[in-house]
């Protein structure tokens, strides 16, 4: 099983000195990046696991200004390394970063308090009692905790045997489909075009035809590298290098997707969602206004929408400027438009155009399902919007067998099926 981990924090809270000190690797790979200090895109490194896996590591940036690029590096972390510096505390970003951490549904976390060559031992404790505290606050987890130091090597043997355990419990997320949301492409001299990404969902192969959304165009996987390596089929999760054919360097951009033919990304300019809120005690929370304009940051990518509030409720439609690929239960980050405030999250509860006298049902359909929802809540949904769904696409029966009644390849609510009854009748 492979896995990713990530770090998250301040802006020169030591997360790139911390991946340096565990893999040797200086992930600040941008001239800018190396001129001022400070991670601006992300980086990426790799150390090996027990069982001769490898597991990868995200490096993001801390500031503000490139919160969009947190999210890019957080959609696939397994774990993340929440860093507090030590001589510094909580800061800002610390929270911020937590509040992205918490939208992408990340549920193992450690609070690494870094720099401890530059505090006393109560300091340190101080800082990491209010650091555990506050990630309780956001997340609702009960993070691991570890103090470490990049520059004397205090604990960070001691911290990549604790990223090895927390993953050993990491459930298995797999799909029908392997899916990679594209975060670099680059052309090399007799190689051709390359794409980088974390790959999730289920293997891919070389030589194995998939398609790029939302251009929906065919291209073949030419070779694969992985952590170096030449590989004939690579695993989730995992950071992967393809090179391919059938588009161009120019046809490809961050943001877009590499599937499957057969995956359950659609193309969609409008979706319906829940909305959260922040839950920070003490803050003031920024509420979005029904009908405003917002940026929507969603895997690699990041575009402006409007939020339609239905009825008053935590549920919106969500019209984008443009068609993007989107999944069921996809988590994404609100954003205040032309800024870098982050107003809430969310997740994708139903895709595309949705009938207005539909769209009135559902805050109602809404309150009994699960923040984080799965397959089966789906299924519910459209069995209670529409009455009726088609067998083949993964139903699982586990609602009250009395409510609805299989035929052939259709599975109706009993309700709709005597209505169909009567008017065929």
């Amino acid at each position: 099983m492979m896995h990713i981990v990530g770090t998250a924090g301040h802006v020169d809270h030591g997360k790139t000195e911390l991946i340096k000190a565990m893999t040797g690797v200086n992930t600040d790979r941008l001239p800018e990046e190396k001129k001022r200090g400070m991670t601006i895109d992300l980086g990426f490194a790799h150390f090996p696991g027990d069982d001769g896996q490898i597991i990868g590591v995200i490096d993001v940036p801390g500031h503000e200004r490139f919160i969009r690029n947190m999210v890019a590096g957080a959609w696939s972390l397994n774990c993340a390394l929440l860093t507090v510096a030590a001589n510094e505390g909580w800061m800002q970003q610390s929270t911020d970063h937590t509040e992205v951490l918490a939208a992408m549904g990340i549920e193992k976390i450690i609070v690494v308090v870094t720099k401890t060559d530059l505090a006393e031992k109560t300091q340190i404790e101080l800082v990491t009692e209010e650091a555990v505290s506050r990630v309780k606050e956001i997340t609702g987890l009960v993070p691991e905790k570890i103090a470490v130091s990049a520059k004397t090597g205090r604990n960070i043997e001691k911290l990549k045997r604790l990223i090895i355990e927390i993953l050993k419990s990491v459930p298995v997320n797999r799909r029908d489909f392997p899916y990679i949301y594209i975060d670099r492409v680059f052309t090399i001299k007799g190689t051709g075009t390359v794409i980088t990404g974390s790959l999730a969902g289920n293997t891919i192969k070389k030589d194995e035809e998939l398609i790029v959304l939302p251009q929906n165009k065919k291209i073949r996987i030419r070779g694969i590298q992985s952590y170096y390596f030449e590989l004939e089929e690579a695993e989730p999760v995992s950071r992967v290098a393809l090179n391919i054919t059938g588009l161009k360097k120019e046809e490809l951009k961050r943001g877009n997707i590499i599937t499957s033919p057969n995956s359950a990304f659609t193309n969609e300019k409008e979706f319906i969602s829940s909305i959260k809120y922040p839950e920070i005690s003490g803050s003031k929370k920024a509420i979005i206004k029904n009908h405003s304009e917002v940026e929507i940051a969603a895997g690699t990518d990041h575009l402006p929408a409007i939020v339609h509030f239905i009825h008053k409720s935590k549920i919106a439609r969500i019209i984008l400027n443009r068609e993007i690929p989107l999944l069921y239960n996809q988590p994404f980050l609100i954003i205040r438009h032309g800024g870098n405030t982050i107003l809430a999250n969310g997740r994708v509860l139903f895709k595309g155009y949705m009938e207005k006298t539909l769209r009135a049902k559902l805050p109602g359909l809404f309150s009994a399902i699960p923040g984080k929802t799965g397959d089966k809540d789906l299924f519910a949904l459209q069995l209670k919007l529409y009455g009726y769904i088609r067998r083949n696409v993964g139903f699982t029966a586990e609602f009250p067998k009395s409510d609805y009644v299989p035929v052939g390849s259709w599975i109706f609510l009993k309700t709709k099926l005597k209505e169909v009854e009567e008017e065929i009748l």
